[in-house]
């Protein structure tokens, strides 16, 4: 179950599945582009086992899928396009995607003769308004048709493909919203990234074009572009899948920067872009420690330029059976495949922002993400050579002979080891101190799971990169809520930054606080501090948040107000505390946070308006309270006389995401990445109709 909290926008509204975050990282000296990692990032498809009953894979799978938090699971494929099933089996589907803690994503046929209505639109608006309407489902996030270009017999002539991809969206996407206009739809799935119809559909204001506005209508016919990918080489996957599949994501993103210039979109109305199918062309390759390394390949290629999900096809098929339609995540006997390992690499560890990486041999690929003091780093030798290598964990130059391996993570930690042949490695590294996974080609061929052991690092002081929300709107200066994400086990899961908006995820099963979301204030002995925010449910249940004063260096809570919401309507939750005269003039955090208890399972909530104030202890000051304008909120300050007024609290959606670097970015432009690499049809599994793949 998951729950949300956003600071609330003008313009802004809230998105499973939203663009990046606009955050900053404080205490920088060079900012450089980083982003955000999309929590959904890591999803997958479910297969349609049986087109008669709507079998699934097992609760065993599901497990499986849930043990790497699988954030997406798509309903989707050829075989769900031509017969579509009822809805009451999608339903079941829906509510055990649930149950193992994901998402679904629904998608409808683009075909009348799919289902008993014999009228495709008549079959959308009926899954739409029962799942939705009569179950109460809310399913947010769909999709219309599957690989249209291939169903058509994979015609040369690619504009009858774009005028018949628009003529179905403009059909069935358009009745959907209107049964529920609040939900979302992807697409169009092509088999792979087709430069000149997606072009044609998104960015070229020709008849085509299907990404503005519904007619007559605030929302728009598509809110994500999606496509899939199955390289055709033979060779590596590793090397030549990864170049094929790079291209494809710095397209998309190229692609989906400038339709949302083309048509104003911004903010939540921005378009976003996902991978809804990628994987090997085939089961043989599929099973290969390669493909494993294709896949971490393109989780940071995802991550880098800012996709919200990559689905892989699929949870389970072909009983595990390792043959030419197999294209699982685990074998039949249940036992992970590379591809799983690696994804598990990402999900499990890498949070946060991402920090890109270079290194100096072409065999090793590597990039990061920084999440406070968390560090994570995967190293990828693709080569036959084991390497001698030096991690850095900023821009800083490497001297010595080995392999040198920047990630640009405003650290000056430095971690000296080796990497076998076809190896991958993980680092997460909290402070000087972490572990490291080991995985292998050598594992996977005998069956070995991958190993952990400690390491420590050679660094002074590491700081600590809190990633903060900029209020770009204020009336006053732009100040920093710095965004604290809980940590079970070093894994941080519970909080997540999407499109101008921070999410609380709870299950009710710690007894412990969830995530927090404050500002670092230089507090005087004696001083009574009163600080007040807005909060509102999104949905009719009612729920409780908390505001808290803590002192930021013995951490411990000054005080605090847990406040019951109503399920409509705009609360007003205010605290009051006076700094202990027994304490010292040091930093103490003004924030909210969020109750891991049943009655915020499954519930969103927006603050808003938060302000404060100060009673000085002198007497001879009096309270003061005055606009953001002439007063600041900063990590930085240190006046005895506090106020600030953050009545305007607004996301801009210019603000930019950085972390600190010593020097200038490592990150290779998208145009010059794209010109270096060569695809197209070649990039899609092809045939796959007759076979009934996705």
């Amino acid at each position: 179950m998951r729950t949300y909290f956003l600071i609330k926008g003008a313009s802004l509204g809230k998105r499973f599945i939203g663009g990046a975050c606009l955050l900053l990282a404080s205490m920088l000296s060079v900012d450089v582009s980083a982003q955000a990692i999309s929590p959904s990032l890591v999803s997958n498809n479910l297969w349609r086992a049986d087109t008669n009953t709507g079998e699934t894979p097992s609760n065993e799978v599901f497990q499986r899928a849930k043990d790497i938090n699988t954030r997406l699971i798509r309903i989707g494929g050829q075989k769900y396009d031509t017969v579509f099933p009822s809805k009451e089996f999608i339903e079941q589907w829906v509510l055990k995607i649930r149950a193992y803690g994901a998402e679904p994503i629904v998608q409808v046929s683009q075909y009348s003769s799919a289902s008993y209505f014999n009228d495709r639109v008549a079959a959308a608006v009926n899954l739409v308004q029962y799942l939705n309407v009569t179950k109460g489902l809310n399913v947010k996030y769909w999709s219309i048709g599957n690989e249209p270009w291939l169903q058509m017999g994979s015609p040369t002539d690619h504009t009858i493909v774009a005028s018949t991809v628009a003529a179905t969206i403009r059909e069935i996407a358009p009745a959907m919203k209107a049964v529920d206009s609040n939900i979302k739809i992807y697409g169009p799935d092509e088999a792979y990234f087709m430069t000149d119809v997606y072009t044609d559909l998104f960015n070229s204001g020709s008849a085509n074009d299907i990404a503005g506005k519904i007619p007559n209508q605030n929302y728009y016919y598509i809110d994500g572009i999606t496509w899939h990918s199955y390289p055709q080489h033979d060779a590596n996957p590793a090397v030549e899948g990864a170049a094929a599949l790079l291209d494809a994501v710095v397209k998309s993103k190229n692609l989906v920067t400038a339709a949302n210039q083309r048509h104003n979109r911004v903010g939540n109305d921005a378009l976003i872009w996902g991978v809804s199918e990628y994987n090997s062309k085939n089961g043989t390759q599929v099973h290969t420690f390669e493909n494993g390394q294709m896949f971490g390949q393109l989780l940071g290629y995802a991550m880098k330029y800012s996709a919200e999900f990559a689905a892989t096809w699929s949870m389970f098929e072909s009983n595990g059976n390792q043959g030419k339609t197999d294209f699982s995540m685990i074998n039949g006997d249940g036992k992970p495949r590379p591809s799983y390992y690696h994804m598990g690499f990402v999900s499990n560890y890498m949070s946060g922002l991402y920090a890109d990486g270079v290194t100096n041999n072409s065999n090793i690929k590597a990039y990061g993400s920084v999440n406070g003091e968390q560090r994570t780093v995967m190293i990828m030798n693709r080569g036959t050579t084991a390497q001698n290598f030096t991690l850095r964990l900023n821009t800083d130059p490497i001297s010595g002979t080995s392999v040198k391996i920047n990630i640009n993570a405003n650290s000056n930690q430095e971690y000296t080891s080796s990497i076998d042949a076809n190896t991958t490695l993980v680092l997460v590294l909290n402070g000087v101190t972490g572990k490291k996974i080991t995985y292998s080609k050598t594992y996977f061929l005998n069956g070995a799971e991958p190993t952990e052991e400690l390491i420590t690092t050679t660094a002074g002081a590491i700081p600590v990169i809190p990633t903060n929300i900029i209020n770009g709107a204020f009336t006053g200066s732009a100040e920093n809520w710095v965004l604290y994400s809980y940590s079970p086990n070093g894994n941080a899961r519970d909080v997540r930054y999407e499109n101008n908006l921070v999410r609380f995820y709870t299950d009710g099963t710690e007894l412990n606080w969830h995530g927090q979301l404050y500002q670092r204030l230089k507090t005087a002995v004696g001083s009574t501090y009163t600080f007040s925010c807005d909060v509102e449910t999104t949905g009719t249940n009612p729920t409780k948040v908390q505001l808290f004063v803590e002192d930021y260096v013995n951490q411990e809570t000054v005080a605090f107000n847990t406040c019951a919401v109503a399920g409509d309507g705009v609360t007003r939750c205010s605290l009051s505390s006076t700094i202990p005269a027994s304490g010292a003039d040091h930093t103490h955090k003004f924030g909210v946070r969020l109750p891991n208890t049943s009655e915020n399972l499954g519930w969103d909530f927006t603050v808003d308006n938060c302000a404060s104030n100060i009673q000085a202890a002198s007497s001879s000051i009096s309270s003061v309270s005055s606009s953001a304008a002439s007063s600041s909120l900063s990590s930085e300050a240190s006046s005895s006389l506090l106020s600030s007024s953050l009545s305007s609290s607004r996301l801009s959606s210019s603000s930019s995401v950085a972390i600190s670097s010593a020097n200038s970015s490592t990150a290779t432009s998208a145009s010059s990445v794209a010109s270096s690499v060569s695809s197209g049809a070649a990039s899609s599994r092809n045939p796959k109709g007759a076979s009934g793949k996705p």
